[in-house]
């Protein structure tokens, strides 16, 4: 006869023993930062993966005016707190820049720029010290 006390005794072994799905959370920051002269996008993700196979940032998807131009499979985060990348990017002032970290668990966030009017340097600082 199957009782109450039985069933929930199996429900316990269930559910200690059965795998459950790691909560999928998304990146928790995404900072850009774009340096003219190098024509190198910067990219910084925080997201705190506990365990990196099974977690961290699996993608990264890189927009410059509405138009997806590369997607980086990320095999490992550079730390277990966050990824860092510098992607090659041809630039220009008002150009505008968006990327889309997404996470192994399929949580992402997006962060954009907008590429700044780059000033000329005065004279005065062309001039080596004197």
């Amino acid at each position: 006869m199957f009782t109450k006390q039985r069933a929930l005794v199996v429900l316990m072994v269930l559910l200690i023993f059965c795998p459950r799905p790691v909560a999928a959370h998304p990146p928790s920051d995404v900072k850009l930062s774009y340096d003219a002269p190098t024509a190198t996008l910067h990219i910084e993700v925080a997201h705190l993966a506990k365990n990196l196979r099974q977690d961290g940032i699996r993608q990264l998807v890189v927009y410059k005016n509405g138009q997806e131009l590369d997607r980086i499979t990320v095999v490992r985060q550079t730390t277990p707190e966050s990824l860092t990348k510098d992607f090659p990017l041809e630039a220009v002032a008002g150009d505008t820049v968006r990327v889309r970290a997404i996470s192994k668990g399929g949580g992402y966030l997006e962060q954009t720029i907008v590429i700044p009017l780059l000033t000329p340097l005065r004279e005065e600082e062309n001039e080596p010290p004197g």
